[in-house]
């Protein structure tokens, strides 16, 4: 797992806040540094349902994998796109 979350909570801290977003709930992750071999960066996304805030640390870092950009590791904030109805995964270094 590479995950890192900024700030000083304890993962535990997450898992007992309860639901985080009610009902169905796309996170998308555009914010890493494009492929080596072509240059674009791969639209990447997770649904989820009712998650908590623990789950979406866990999709987070499943998208932050998948982009393999191990340079932006710090999770930093999900920021809704009401226009396109989708939660954007912010990382930093």
């Amino acid at each position: 797992m590479i995950f890192v979350l900024c700030g000083v909570w304890a993962t535990d801290y997450w898992h007992g806040l309860g639901t985080a977003i009610h009902g169905k709930a796309t996170i998308v992750y555009r914010d890493y540094w494009p492929d080596e071999d072509t240059g674009t960066i791969p639209h990447l996304s997770i649904k989820v349902e009712d998650p908590t805030y623990m789950d979406l640390l866990i999709a987070a870092n499943e998208l932050i994998v998948k982009s393999g950009d191990n340079h932006h590791v710090f999770i930093e904030d999900f920021l809704y796109d009401e226009t396109n109805d989708v939660w954007n995964l912010c990382t930093g270094s």
